[in-house]
């Protein structure tokens, strides 16, 4: 009895703390000045709040979840969205890194000594499709292809975790996931790509076998070929943790072999690169100093995750319908986790394993993580964007009752559309990026022929276009198919206006 009156207290507390955020983004949406330092008090505030309801209702029910198989046609359907939701870029081109990366998967430099990265994995993949005549739109297909399977992946880890109606509603949130953008549409982001793809491999394996010595080897594995993709994958043990809880609702012994296997791997990767690299350390340095800068590590996560849109241009109207449609979802989860039924466990270990694969797969990057409102650095949300689709997934999945169940529904059509229209622009956004990249390469074409160039500066060119990386480097890389050797040879010095390249007088020091 003392049980449920605290539950009763925790749903007060939570509804006041609602209340508050949802109130905050009315007044915001007409026209009130509201900071983002708000916003953040009352997110945190409801944040915490659900989260202690969850828990207590997690410990109400100990039943663990069910393991459903995936149905196929709910795999087809992810599948299918997934390559509709980024088929665009396939025509899009290499941008910025791309061109540097390129030259050294051809030269078969994996580990580039002038790059304070080792991610070898990828680029002697792309070594392996540019020798066999592929193309930079089979450079692209990896990409989209591989955010497909994840978000196969993501469906059979909202199933093992929630059961089969969760499934669709994950994997469709991570297929449409807008801020994926910057992942899966730019070459250079089949880091993130891959990686996610051995996390999600790992884990899966780690919870769905039983513990055994193969089932360790390929966690192993598949934890090194994370690694090896990219450094953010030395998340991977914690989120073998949370998935095991999550399911199990404790942590066995027998389950220690899997977790083991994957750590080791992580704490021998980690000396090799402070032995062989200043890169690490280098991180470490970016520590916070401050409450202030303590909360904005804290937040930037699930600020990004929670808004995927941008917000460069001024807050949009789709913004306000995720955040407004989230909340909604959330709400309905609060009330049906406080109820005495044992769909309580389920609901709160789904929301809170969310939220805590949010957290751990920030984690290796918190300290430099930042998503700037034109989505730049989005790709650091690729991995702890499946958080965010099983936290949606747990909230739709709260109710029986059918009215509930309807709304429930109702927010995630809206959520999915919004999604939808929002990576739709995210399309028009990267097209433009590529546009300017091709008129100054038309412009360097024109230039090398009029002038007799057989070398080419370029001063100030174009770094972004709103977000869009275009030659924040490789723009000499770039150009350099463009020229013709001469004799004598001949550099030619250009400053980009904007809109075409002009000549620097010989006297001007383009640096």
């Amino acid at each position: 009895m003392v049980r449920w009156a605290g539950m009763r207290v925790l749903r007060l507390v939570v509804a006041l703390t609602w209340v508050w955020l949802a109130g905050l983004t009315v007044a915001a949406l007409i026209g009130f000045d509201v900071r983002r330092h708000n916003f953040e008090a009352a997110g945190l505030a409801f944040g915490v709040a659900l989260s202690i309801l969850m828990l207590v209702a997690m410990s109400a029910d100990e039943a663990p979840c069910a393991r459903p198989r995936v149905p196929r046609l709910t795999i087809v359907a992810v599948v299918v969205v997934a390559l509709v939701a980024f088929g665009w870029s396939l025509s899009l081109g290499p941008l910025s890194d791309d061109f540097a990366l390129v030259q050294w998967a051809r030269t078969r430099d994996f580990v580039p000594a002038e790059w304070p990265y080792m991610r070898p994995l990828p680029l002697a993949l792309w070594a392996g499709i540019t020798s066999a005549g592929g193309d930079w739109a089979t450079l692209h297909a990896v990409n989209v292809l591989g955010h497909a399977c994840n978000a196969s992946l993501v469906a059979v880890l909202g199933s093992a975790w929630l059961g089969t109606r969760a499934a669709l509603t994950a994997g469709l949130v991570y297929a449409l996931f807008p801020a994926s953008a910057e992942a899966v549409a730019w070459a250079a982001g089949v880091f993130d790509v891959l990686a996610t793809t051995c996390a999600l491999s790992a884990v899966l394996v780690g919870v769905h076998r039983p513990p055994s010595p193969s089932s360790a080897v390929a966690v192993a594995a598949l934890t090194f070929a994370g690694l090896l993709c990219k450094e953010s994958a030395i998340a991977i043990p914690a989120l073998i943790l949370v998935s095991n809880v999550v399911m199990t609702r404790r942590w066995s012994a027998r389950g220690l072999v899997t977790l083991g296997s994957s750590a080791a791997v992580c704490v021998g990767y980690l000396f090799l690169r402070l032995a062989a690299s200043s890169s690490v350390t280098d991180h470490l340095s970016n520590w916070p100093t401050g409450r202030r800068a303590w909360k904005d590590v804290l937040v930037r996560p699930f600020a990004g995750v929670a808004v995927p849109i941008r917000t460069d241009g001024g807050v949009p109207l789709s913004a306000y319908v995720a955040v407004a449609s989230l909340l909604l979802l959330l709400s309905l989860a609060a009330v049906a986790s406080s109820r005495r039924n044992r769909a309580a466990s389920p609901i709160g270990a789904g929301y809170l394993g969310g939220v805590a694969w949010i957290i751990a797969a920030a984690a290796p990057l918190l300290l430099s993580f930042y998503v700037a409102p034109n989505l730049e650095g989005s790709r650091y949300l690729y991995l702890p964007a499946v958080g965010y689709a099983l936290v949606v997934a747990a909230a739709a999945s709260a109710s029986c009752h059918p009215t509930s169940r309807a709304v429930g529904h109702a927010c995630v059509a809206i959520l999915l559309v919004t999604f939808a229209v929002s990576g739709n622009i995210e399309r028009q956004h990267w097209r433009a990026g590529a546009a300017l990249r091709d008129s100054l390469l038309a412009e360097a074409q024109r230039a090398a022929a009029e002038d007799a160039c057989s070398e080419m500066e370029i001063v100030d060119a174009p770094d972004n276009l709103r977000g869009v990386f275009v030659f924040r480097v490789g723009v000499q890389q770039a150009i350099r198919p463009l020229l013709t050797p001469r004799t004598p040879p001949r550099t030619c010095r250009l400053r980009w206006t904007g809109e075409r390249l002009a000549a620097l007088p010989a006297s001007v020091d383009p640096k």
